[in-house]
């Protein structure tokens, strides 16, 4: 048990974290769950549900409804252009201007959104396992079908559940954004561990899971594809990550028979969060290879969950360091009796290279 602060290093893209579980006596720690606030909801207003396909641009891909399926609902899943983007594929590339003090051109890019079911749903682990399955599956359509197109360097897909999180509509639905520039946090974590591959000739992520499944301290559940951690160095109290035990660079590239896998493991990750924590808000974040690198040997892709258990104050917003008051040994160790037992403690990690 760290009785005492602690800094940590997040091991791809260096920033501080300090493990500070005294400040968990504090009035208003930010430990104590803070359930996850409404947002005021009309479903036949919804532009995400059946009957108001009209709501939204048409679709960019579609899954039918299954022919047995309850219901007359055409469809099960849409991907849809987001209809208040952020990024516009149609502005005109009439200038790219920089100097040594400021940089700036159109906002190109594409935005698209992921409506996961056709029911009027605010909650993702409600979504069966055929749902999620399908949402993955529809992550790797897209991330498929976009990097085709020569001009995005990578893609951004996360969804936001909960007002505090970000989310401005009820019915679940996860963001994908194509960009023509890497973020620099993309940049900095291909850097990190391109140079821990030249140096080692291992796979970063590959290296770390193995430790994590060595000690077990912050293993919180595996399966036969996948391994969820606590996050060594964390944002937010409860950060988890999910990640293949395969190495595997691209989520467009994993193997689509094991989405169910990832799906039911997911959804087992979601309710034991919502039971320990009370239905916290969180974003989840997918970080694939970004198409821009080229050899991708020391990529290996993971699924991030951030829940907003405490409020980033100062010391986050201005110097990127972050104060935690729950360990990632008592996040996992609390998390763990609300999942199926981890089964036997010895890696099966296959190594890459």
């Amino acid at each position: 048990m760290l009785q005492q602060p602690q800094f940590r290093r997040d091991p791809f893209r260096k920033y501080w974290s300090i493990i500070a579980p005294e400040r968990a006596a504090r009035p208003q720690s930010g430990t104590t769950p803070l359930p996850r606030l409404s947002i005021p909801d009309d479903p036949s207003l919804c532009p995400f549900c059946p009957g108001q396909e009209d709501q939204t641009p048409p679709a960019v891909l579609t899954y039918p409804a299954a022919s047995d399926s309850e219901g007359t609902t055409e469809w099960r899943l849409r991907v849809v252009p987001n209809r208040y983007p952020a990024v516009r594929l149609d502005v005109p590339l009439s200038y790219c201007l920089a100097d040594d003090t400021y940089a700036t051109s159109p906002a190109l890019g594409r935005s698209e959104v992921v409506i996961e079911t056709p029911r009027h749903l605010d909650d993702p682990k409600l979504l069966t396992i055929t749902e999620l399955a399908d949402l993955f599956r529809a992550y790797q359509d897209r991330l498929l079908a976009l990097s085709r197109e020569p001009m995005w360097s990578c893609a951004a897909v996360f969804k936001n559940v909960g007002v505090e999180a970000g989310a401005s509509l009820t019915h679940t639905h996860s963001q994908i954004l194509a960009l023509p520039v890497l973020p620099p946090l993309l940049s900095l974590e291909s850097a990190n561990c391109l140079g821990y591959f030249q140096r080692t000739r291992h796979c970063l992520t590959c290296d770390l899971v193995e430790r994590e499944l060595d000690h077990g301290q912050r293993l919180i559940a595996r399966s036969e594809h996948f391994v969820v951690l606590a996050a060594y160095a964390p944002r937010f109290p409860y950060e988890l990550w999910l990640t293949p035990l395969e190495h595997q660079a691209r989520f467009e590239y994993q193997d689509p028979a094991t989405f169910r896998e990832l799906a039911q493991l997911w959804q087992q990750i979601m309710v034991a969060l919502d039971h320990v924590c009370q239905r916290p808000a969180y974003n989840w974040i997918l970080h694939t290879a970004p198409w821009q690198i080229g050899s991708v040997e020391h990529w290996h892709w993971r699924l991030e969950l951030l829940p907003r258990l405490a409020r980033p104050a100062g010391l986050e917003w201005g110097f990127q360091c972050y104060i935690v008051a729950v360990t990632p040994e008592e996040a996992a160790g609390a998390l763990r009796p609300h999942l199926p037992a981890v089964p036997g403690s010895v890696s099966t990690l296959q190594r890459h290279p």
